[in-house]
């Protein structure tokens, strides 16, 4: 996915930044965790500061247009966003320890079907 910031506003009076982006080279619509990330990354942000209001992709094309807030810090946007929106950007940044244990319980599962291979060959 291709992302270009189009407008970019500096709000000093919400202590954030209003930023237009436009999105390319997707198959549908990306999910706001996708853009989340993106921008954030784009930006040199935390992905915690960056709240996204609307999607909006043209019918029939690979182009959609983003409006996104980024915060300064996590407690301005908890302050300033509605509570509904704010769980759900949280819902969709998983945080780092859960990301952590979905990565070690995945490992984890994988130790298990070689040790499973290994007692079913010992046996036979």
């Amino acid at each position: 996915m291709k992302i270009e910031i189009a407008n970019d506003t500096k709000n000093p009076l919400l202590s954030r930044r209003d930023v237009e982006v436009v999105l390319e080279g997707f198959e549908k619509t990306p999910a706001k965790k996708d853009v989340m990330d993106a921008v954030s990354a784009k930006l040199g942000v935390p992905a915690k500061t960056v709240m996204i209001r609307k999607i909006e992709q043209d019918f029939g094309r690979t182009r959609a247009t983003a409006s996104v807030k980024v915060y300064d810090d996590e407690a301005k946007l908890k302050k300033y966003e509605t509570e509904h929106l704010v769980k759900r950007m949280e819902k969709a940044a998983p945080k780092e320890k859960e990301a952590a244990e979905e990565t070690k319980g995945e490992n984890d599962g994988e130790r298990g079907k070689e040790e499973e291979k290994e007692n079913t060959e010992e046996s036979a």
